[in-house]
């Protein structure tokens, strides 16, 4: 397993933890949490927001309280694509660094 931590290049703080696995199906399972730093509240500290499988056919991509959906390989790279537009072209949401541990 992978671990990684994802700190705001802004102020410094750890937001998000990115947890990688790969399942005895070979499918590469990442999930996305909410760090234990204090800026968030306690209740939502350490807290899945969203969930990625690829296996090897596509991706399944589940958010908290969300339908699970499907996405080709295509599908994928033109959601990276617009999802990085909008990083890029605002201050909605902030950049990170990847620290891996």
């Amino acid at each position: 397993m992978k671990k990684v931590i994802l700190v705001d290049k802004n102020s410094g703080n750890s937001e998000f933890v990115a947890k990688h696995k790969v399942t005895k199906n070979s499918d590469l399972k990442i999930t996305l949490k909410t760090s234990k730093s204090d800026v968030w509240l306690d209740h939502y500290k350490d807290t899945t927001v969203i969930k990625l499988i690829d296996d090897g056919n596509g991706c399944t991509i589940k958010l908290t309280g969300e339908k699970s959906m499907m996405l080709d390989y295509s599908q994928v790279a033109e959601l990276y694509l617009i999802v990085n537009e909008l990083v890029e072209e605002t201050n909605l949401i902030p950049k990170y660094k990847r620290v891996f541990k």
